[in-house]
């Protein structure tokens, strides 16, 4: 009797740790079959077409983050494709944006920062996009997308310094290497970059008028156009700096006049009244 009940209570044990085995497994299988398990996984091997489409997918999925932020940043910084880092970069910044919440936005924020010295250009600009787009605390961003605005590549430039703006915006800070970059920006030799130091410098200037009055007066005559032809596009930033522009409708350089003049006239009617431009010479 004594050895049927020892033989009987060693089946049932065997019997316990087989099932809990199964259920283990069953969960497991349950897990690794949900998408975000199931493109992290992707992400972790297998040739770069699949690892492409997974850091695709993980960008639209509504999942925990504790999965698919790892994923993203392991892929962005780790993979040997530039495309499929570029893309975990892009993915990652619509995740952060979606949670809009500080662990998510911080640790986005610091692989980006990381991502900012990538050998390939494109994700360098993906990295820069994200920052301005996510908009962390400065003080986490703002050394390496001063460096970046240095970058070889237009586009990493570009977008680095309107990355610059966007979290100047929202962080309502103004400080003069900021500044220089962005002034460097608006006058940059490529197209693409001045057209980003205007969309900087008007989305600085929204929570920092100082920002347009330095530009304003700046030494050099190719800032001062450059600023003055920006505020001609934005009726708010002119209307926060109208005494210094009415004062540029005296600057040395008759392109300045002119676009003080513009930018006065973007106030509208309730803006205050000021000279008329002198005539530019012909």
């Amino acid at each position: 009797m004594r050895a049927f009940r020892t033989r009987f209570g060693v089946r049932a044990l065997i019997a316990a740790v087989g099932l809990c085995a199964l259920l283990f497994w069953a969960l497991r299988v349950s897990r690794d079959s949900r998408p975000e398990y199931l493109y992290a996984g992707w992400l972790r091997g297998g040739d770069a077409e699949r690892r492409l489409q997974a850091a695709q997918e993980l960008g639209g999925l509504e999942a925990e983050t504790g999965v698919v932020v790892p994923a993203l940043v392991g892929a962005m910084l780790n993979d040997k494709d530039a495309a499929v880092r570029r893309r975990s970069a892009v993915s990652l910044t619509n995740v952060a944006v979606k949670r809009n919440d500080a662990a998510t936005t911080a640790a986005a924020a610091a692989a980006f920062v990381q991502a900012l010295g990538d050998a390939d250009a494109s994700v360098r600009a993906a990295a820069a996009d994200g920052i301005g787009r996510v908009q962390p605390e400065p003080d986490a961003v703002v050394p390496a997308l001063l460096r970046a605005c240095g970058d070889e590549d237009e586009w990493v430039r570009g977008a680095s310094v309107a990355a610059l703006g966007l979290v100047g915006r929202k962080a309502g800070v103004d400080r003069p290497e900021v500044r220089r970059a962005i002034a460097s920006a608006l006058v940059d030799p490529s197209r693409h970059v001045r057209e980003l130091g205007i969309y900087a410098f008007l989305a600085a200037s929204e929570t920092s008028p100082g920002l347009s009055r330095a530009l304003l007066t700046d030494g050099d005559v190719r800032t001062r156009r450059a600023a003055a032809a920006a505020l001609a596009r934005s009726g708010p930033a002119a209307s926060a700096v109208a005494s210094e522009l009415t004062a540029a409708l005296k600057d040395e350089d008759a392109s300045v006049r002119d676009a003080a003049a513009r930018a006065l006239g973007m106030i509208g009617p309730e803006g205050p009244a000021v000279p008329p431009a002198e005539p530019s010479p012909r």
